[in-house]
């Protein structure tokens, strides 16, 4: 008998379809890359397809995963619903799981005209073209499509309330699963000398990397800051345009844009403060990394972060977009290393109690197993 998360269902393992839009380093890809690598292969086969190209390095975002490329252009077309439930029924999958807005309209219509999965649909939190507005047509789609779900899986309470506000759901229609972290891969390291600063994810409007390069503009004009370094690691759109700002600003020479990297366990090492200045946030992978490798936090005052994290006991806040409050943070915790050393400490014990990557699998395959009829949660 199998111990996996996941085990005892039976004959053959259930097969559950991923949808989403693109392959990425982000935090919804990494979510659906754990659940794709760690449930139970005797009682789950997890594919991933997806609608659109993925962003450059993403071939190694798809290793190790089943994954298909069936690619559906911006628009409205009507044969690829068709198109998409015939690859349905013909992978013989049980369970049709789409993730936000970008893969909610192909892949629940197919899966309803597949007849036979069960479908669920995740909302891990609003992108770019979001925060100005979601349009009129989309939320009433959203509303109508959500209730041609057999369950919906928002990644935090954040973004159940915003579900339950503006598609009218009850709370008993939200299944909040939050986000796990390896804490095998991320280890509590002792950095290296020098007070580095480190950031990872999409270099993208959401992130607000320009409000970091400004704190770094504001600490470095003073002689006593001249060592604080801040490494960035990841790539985006605005890559070049960050970099430009930062010769602006005269700070390219203490800001190190590492790039794309697989293996971000071995970057989190080399900070003394993981910072995220996000001027939104779902429920941020990056953090929970961070704080598995005992790393205090600096964070912007979102809800997405601030309904899970304590002011002094996980983070320091400060309010998005205010570079000055960003670098009077900075400088606390540069100036407090026990500060720093209790704030880590705290993090790392709060990750091994609540966010362990095995205990997400575990209510995953529950959850599953709930769906099915098969099991108990």
């Amino acid at each position: 008998m199998s111990s996996e998360p996941g085990s005892n269902l039976g004959a053959g393992p259930v097969k559950v379809l991923h949808i989403l839009q693109s392959l990425g380093y982000g935090g919804m890809e990494n979510r659906i890359g754990r659940l794709a690598r760690g449930l139970d292969p005797q009682a789950f086969r997890v594919d991933v397809l997806t609608l659109r190209p993925g962003a450059p390095g993403s071939e190694a975002m798809a290793e190790g995963l089943r994954h298909t490329y069936f690619p559906i252009a911006s628009g409205l077309h009507p044969m690829a619903i068709w198109k998409l439930a015939r690859h349905i029924r013909r992978g013989g999958y049980r369970i049709v799981h789409t993730h936000n807005w970008s893969s909610m309209f192909y892949g629940v219509l197919a899966g309803l005209l597949a007849f036979r999965p069960l479908i669920i649909h995740g909302e891990h939190g609003l992108n770019r073209a979001d925060l100005a507005g979601i349009p009129w047509k989309r939320l009433w789609a959203q509303r109508i499509l959500a209730r041609l779900c057999h369950a919906l899986v928002p990644v935090n309470s954040v973004i159940a309330a915003h579900m339950r506000e503006h598609w009218k759901l009850p709370a008993e229609r939200l299944d909040v699963i939050n986000n796990g972290v390896d804490l095998e891969r991320f280890r509590v390291a002792t950095p290296p000398a020098g007070f580095v600063l480190g950031m990872v994810g999409r270099l993208d409007d959401v992130k607000d990397i320009g409000t970091a390069l400004g704190a770094m503009a504001l600490l470095r004009a003073r002689p006593a800051n001249r060592d604080i370094k801040l490494v960035l690691v990841g790539d985006g759109r605005l890559a070049a345009t960050l970099k430009a700002e930062a010769e602006k600003m005269g700070v390219a020479g203490a800001v190190e844009f590492a790039g794309g990297h697989k293996d971000v366990e071995n970057w989190y090492p080399r900070f003394h403060v993981y910072m995220n200045t996000s001027v939104y946030e779902g429920m941020s992978n990056t953090l929970l990394e961070g704080m598995a490798c005992g790393l205090p936090l600096i964070v912007s005052r979102v809800p997405g972060n601030a309904s899970w994290l304590t002011e002094k006991e996980n983070a320091l806040f400060f309010e998005p977009r205010d570079a000055q409050g960003l670098a009077d943070r900075i400088r606390e915790l540069r100036e407090h290393a026990e500060l720093r050393a209790a704030m880590g400490k705290r993090n790392r014990e709060r990750v091994e109690r609540d966010f362990d990557n095995k205990r997400f699998l575990e209510i995953y395959a529950g959850f599953y197993r709930r769906l099915l009829g098969v099991g108990k949660v």
